[in-house]
């Protein structure tokens, strides 16, 4: 089950490195999407050790999520492009350094914005950008849904990059509150493209985290959907605490639904 992933917290990570080990479960690292950590160099460098060091001897997968508060990397404001960029690149020097698979960030498309020149402006300083770092960088970086209420504008910034190392994290906790379009046209326009997922739930008004279960998400719905994909993607169970995560876990394996029973995940 390695390609289930759960978010350790530095500060009880032993439980959670027991729990990785009792389900055979791998790990996103969520430290470095954090400004208060990217910002205190202090703070980041201590971090960064303590993963070295303790991930050293963990046998599954890791991947992390990268910056994205405020993140804007096709901004026309050049310094807050600089900055945003300058995130993204310390980011993915960190899961390098890690050994990480993969690494999330944001797509920081806001479609409430409806002038014409910000999406064009939006997918051509993007897509530049995210090229340029797949290129650069050794290792998969994943677009995870925010706001966007459909997702052919994901689709059309993945056809604009044309680099097979980037793919599509799909955050169904997002796409319950912000998508206007169900899951199956997501699927159906994104297809293979989706190769990670964070699961969590809501009750579609707030990105809340809820356990699974506990907001009003249609799982079984869901699950019909994804094992309709070719290879399977990796799942990400995207709550804090470890009770939730437990929590998580007991309403999938009793409701039978993705990652349980399991299938051709992604390698």
């Amino acid at each position: 089950m390695n390609n289930i992933f759960i978010q350790p917290q530095l500060e009880s990570y032993n439980p959670y490195l027991k729990l990785a080990e009792k389900y055979n479960f791998s790990f996103e690292i969520v430290d470095f999407a954090s400004p208060a950590v990217l910002n205190d160099m202090q703070e980041y460098r201590y971090r960064k050790e303590f993963y070295k060091h303790h991930l050293a001897s963990f046998t599954n997968r890791i991947t992390l999520h990268g910056a994205f508060i405020d993140v804007l990397v096709s901004s026309p404001d050049q310094a807050i492009k600089r900055a945003s960029q300058e995130k993204v690149r310390i980011c993915l020097e960190t899961a390098v350094e890690l050994n990480a698979d993969s690494i999330v960030f944001h797509t920081g498309f806001n479609p409430v914005i409806r002038n014409p020149s910000y999406k064009a402006n939006y997918l051509q300083q993007s897509a530049l950008f995210w090229r340029r770092m797949a290129e650069e960088y050794s290792i998969e970086i994943l677009l995870e849904n925010m706001w966007e209420f459909e997702p052919n504008t994901i689709a059309e910034l993945l056809d604009n990059i044309y680099n097979t190392k980037v793919n599509v994290c799909l955050d169904l906790g997002h796409h319950h509150v912000f998508g206007r379009e169900s899951l199956a046209s997501w699927l159906n326009v994104l297809g293979s493209r989706v190769s990670y997922l964070h699961l969590s739930d809501n009750k579609g008004d707030i990105d809340a985290h809820l356990p699974l279960g506990a907001g009003n998400i249609d799982w079984r719905g869901f699950n019909n959907e994804i094992q309709q994909l070719t290879n399977l993607p990796r799942v990400v169970l995207e709550v804090k605490g470890l009770d939730r995560i437990e929590q998580s876990i007991r309403y999938l394996k009793e409701n039978k639904i993705y990652p349980w029973p399991k299938k051709n995940f992604i390698s």
